[in-house]
């Protein structure tokens, strides 16, 4: 069942690096709920007619993308439920700009309809200094 978990993650993953928004935006459930949080302030979607636009406008926006795992994702599953959560390196251009980053890559899963839809996802750039002090 895992397995099945993850193959949604890499399918969105591919999708990305085919610079495919169908096949990006067919692993995600149509549940009203769906919520995606991006690198970016502005880059909250709630709901799935939400994230067409900005996502065809993303693909449209790069080129020569790479989606690399750093290291193994930890997958897991109980029920109806998945996760994956895992570094992705990510490098792409846009306009005339190469930009590479390690994003923290964190997807909720729910089985629909016999097939696993990500209900979730949040990703995440670490900040160069700390943000408050400690230890």
């Amino acid at each position: 069942m895992t397995s099945d978990v993850r193959d949604t993650v890499e399918r969105f993953r591919e999708g990305w690096e085919d610079l495919n928004a169908d096949a990006v935006l067919a692993t995600f459930s149509r549940d009203p709920s769906l919520l995606v949080w991006g690198t970016d302030a502005d880059e909250e979607w709630r709901g799935f007619e939400a994230l067409v636009a900005p996502f065809q406008s993303q693909i449209e926006a790069f080129t020569e993308p790479r989606y690399t795992w750093a290291g193994e994702p930890v997958v897991w599953s109980g029920g109806d439920i998945g996760c994956v959560a895992g570094t992705l390196n990510v490098s792409l251009r846009a306009a005339e700009e190469m930009v590479s980053v390690r994003m923290r890559s964190t997807f909720v899963l729910a089985r629909e309809r016999g097939s696993w839809q990500i209900v979730h996802a949040h990703f995440s750039v670490g900040q160069a200094e700390r943000v408050a002090s400690y230890g």
